[in-house]
């Protein structure tokens, strides 16, 4: 088993390296370039040493357009491998692709800041195709584009990038923040070291805090940093249950100067990531301290107007006396309180105040702290504070909670440069924050490197498979997916699936089938809601409910009476199963042997009872053949589809559509929204609509367009490599 581990030969076979060397550019904005001239050279410089040819794209007044064409013209001509980004260079802010996100779903009618997605997917995948639609009135650097029906709708980036962008309010200070990075950087490049620490933390609120999600975390970082094991205190695995104020020891262990890597998950915002919450007790002072608590934060929110209305209606639902609400406005105990909700979460102001980040990379699973649209934000402060960090992976809107993250993360351990993990890894809304070629030192990085960015030799892929460690062997699969005739694709992934002994390699080729589509997919996709990886059970669940299949009734209801303690599990397997016909799924409930091994038969009846009863999506969608979309529960019937896959209710939507095509307002939200069907049983259906539409001479020109980009979409998605 440890050559699964320690294999090594298979990094590079020397006759196979091209004689032109791998490249990288350096994109820069004027001020910072003519500013900050000496710096970049430097870095520059640090980047030949480590094997790369660089090429230096400075900026005047330039457009995205501009700079994307540059990128891939050198891409086509000078083996560029990726780019960095430095100072000012402008910001896509991205419409018309939620789809490409993780999970980002907001109404487009909404600020447009707050409703596009700031990528530089824009910048570094070429076969996107982009529509200019204007330039930020008060915020120039962003730059709004459509992306167009007739794109791909699959990220497949071709080059990776970064952002060396300060959190900055003005130019001086965005000088000063890039001038000490980058001689920060240098510094670090000249002492290359090896990956022999790394922290992990989860933090309060995420995954329903199930205890398996965070177990199959420490199987798969088992699998993935499997040296460090073989030592004492190489690798920690944090968690905000430790201590009722867990900020601290995280603080600490970010702080240690030994730590190399990071991994830091829970919920998000741009100039802050919560750490914990009111701690989960179980005597009754401690209870009387959050109910407290929760009362003094309650009347505080409270517009004053309303405070005793509010303070009569606490004291009946809690049954509270006066003396609960006597200190709710006292100076002192509102600091306080305001110190402990502090203490809850990692902010901008505790960067500020000289919090040090010394992991050399950063992984935040979290929403929007990478949403470097604003001035300041999070991520930023990592690389640019006074600790050793040179590199953050961040995402600019929100992100989908069951997200593998940690795909292909153990590559850092072999000298991966972290471009070369996003370019596999990426959604829309994923950035490196800081040196997209940074690297750990490992023996013939940058050779292996030359591989990763441009070997296409599916042979070659097929060799290395066998003889890595289970990242390696992810890797490999990932690229014999894409470069390997398809059938033969299919077997091979499919052999990995089914044989592999390691979970993060099983996941990986079912992500994989899941690009291709093999006939027997439905099957692979029981198979996996039965794996022993708790992550692999979570991703197929979700997979049913995007499909929605029959088939999948029974699996998923034994999957939940077999799986009560994967508390993540089982919330995925309650919000998917809304998706099937109620009657089937009560008979799979009466029918099966999972259900009948219940010792608590409350459990089993609840379970009934919530399938049955008519639940407040049923209702909205029953308004859907009753008005004409105004009034009622139309709106949010049909705005729900673009999170929840109501399969079963796709024909009284598109009965509902046809009266009311001539309505723009209902009919192109309702188009979109079913763009989002990609999987479903029934994408036939919904493209068989759209065809209609756009060949209707009656239909309004937005609601044709419309049903051209869903159809574009649906179309496209059945190609995702």
């Amino acid at each position: 088993m440890l050559k699964y581990f320690f294999a090594i030969a298979w990094l590079l076979i020397p006759s196979l390296l091209p004689a032109q060397r791998s490249s990288f550019a350096i994109v820069v904005d004027s001020p910072h370039l003519e500013r900050l001239r000496p710096e970049i050279d430097l870095y520059r410089q640090s980047l030949e040493e480590d094997g790369l040819t660089v090429h230096l794209v400075p900026l005047d007044n330039g457009r995205p357009e501009a700079i994307r064409q540059q990128l891939h013209t050198l891409y086509k001509t000078a083996r560029l491998e990726g780019a960095v980004l430095i100072g000012n260079v402008p910001v896509p802010m991205i419409r018309d692709a939620q789809h490409l996100t993780s999970t980002f779903k907001m109404p487009q009618d909404m600020d447009w800041i707050e409703s596009s997605v700031p990528s530089d997917r824009y910048y570094d995948d070429f076969d996107l195709q982009f529509e200019f639609l204007k330039q930020d009135d008060s915020l120039q650097n962003l730059y709004y584009y459509r992306l167009l029906p007739e794109s791909r709708h699959v990220i497949g980036m071709d080059i990776y990038t970064g952002r060396i962008k300060a959190p900055a309010r003005s130019l001086p200070e965005s000088v000063a923040y890039i001038r000490k990075f980058l001689l920060k950087l240098v510094e670090e490049r000249k002492k290359p070291k090896q990956l022999s620490y790394a922290v992990t933390f989860t933090g309060e609120g995420y995954n329903s805090n199930a205890l398996n999600s965070w177990a199959s975390l420490v199987l798969g970082y088992r699998e993935q940093f499997a040296s460090l094991f073989q030592y004492p205190n190489r690798i920690r695995f944090m968690d905000y249950r430790s201590h009722q104020i867990v900020k601290p020891v995280l603080l600490s262990a970010l702080k240690s100067p030994e730590v190399d890597f990071a991994y830091l998950n829970g919920h998000g915002l741009p100039e802050e990531q919560i750490l914990s919450a009111n701690p989960e007790v179980s005597t009754p002072d401690q209870s009387m301290q959050n109910v407290a608590f929760y009362i003094r934060e309650t009347m505080r929110k409270t517009p004053e107007a309303k405070r005793q209305e509010k303070k009569e209606s606490l004291q009946k639902s809690l049954g509270l006396n006066d003396k609960w609400f006597e200190n709710a406005f006292d100076p002192e105990q509102a600091r306080k309180d305001s110190l402990y909700n502090a203490d809850k979460v990692l902010s901008v102001s505790d960067m500020k105040a000289g919090c040090k980040v010394n992991a050399k990379v950063v992984y935040m699973d979290a929403c929007f702290t990478g949403a470097f649209q604003y001035d300041e934000y999070l991520a930023g402060f990592f690389p640019f504070g006074d600790g050793r960090n040179v590199a953050v992976f961040a995402n600019s809107v929100g992100v989908l909670q069951d997200l593998w993250a940690n795909e292909l993360i153990g590559l850092l351990q072999y000298g991966t440069r972290t471009g070369q993990i996003l370019k596999h890894t990426a959604y829309l809304e994923t950035h490196i924050i800081g040196d997209p070629a940074f690297r750990f030192d490992y023996r013939d990085a940058a050779e292996w490197n030359e591989q990763v960015a441009h070997n296409r030799d599916a042979g070659f892929w097929k060799r290395k498979a066998g003889e890595g460690s289970p990242d390696l062997t992810a890797l490999s699969l990932h690229k014999i997916a894409r470069f390997e005739q398809r059938d033969k694709a299919m077997a091979i992934l499919e052999k990995y699936f089914y044989e592999s002994p390691f979970a993060t390699v099983r996941t990986e080729a079912f992500i994989r089938l899941k690009a291709l589509q093999p006939a027997g997919w439905r099957r692979i996709v029981i198979d996996a809601s039965a794996d022993s990886f708790e992550f692999l059970r979570r991703l197929a669940t979700y997979e049913m409910g995007e499909i929605g299949h029959q088939d999948f009734i029974t699996p998923l209801v034994d999957l939940y009476f077999r799986d009560r303690s994967s508390n993540r599990t089982a919330f995925n397997v309650e919000r998917m199963i809304l998706f099937f016909d109620k009657d089937k799924v009560l008979a799979a409930i009466g029918d099966s042997k999972e259900a009948g091994r219940v010792a608590d038969r409350e459990f089993v009846e609840a379970f009934k009872s919530a399938v049955s009863k008519e639940s407040f999506f049923d209702k909205a969608f029953l308004d859907l053949g009753k008005n004409d979309g105004k009034t009622g529960k139309v709106p949010f019937a049909i705005s729900i589809l673009r999170a929840y896959r109501f399969h079963q209710h796709i024909p009284a939507v598109l009965a509902y559509l046809e009266k009311n095509l001539q309505n723009e307002v209902v009919a192109v939200p309702a188009l979109e929204a079913l763009s989002w069907f990609g999987d479903s049983v029934r994408k036939e259906e919904i493209l068989a609509f759209c065809s209609k539409i756009r060949a209707s001479a009656h239909a309004p020109e937005k609601v044709r367009y419309e049903a051209g980009r869903t159809a574009g979409i649906l179309e496209k998605l059945t190609d995702k490599i």
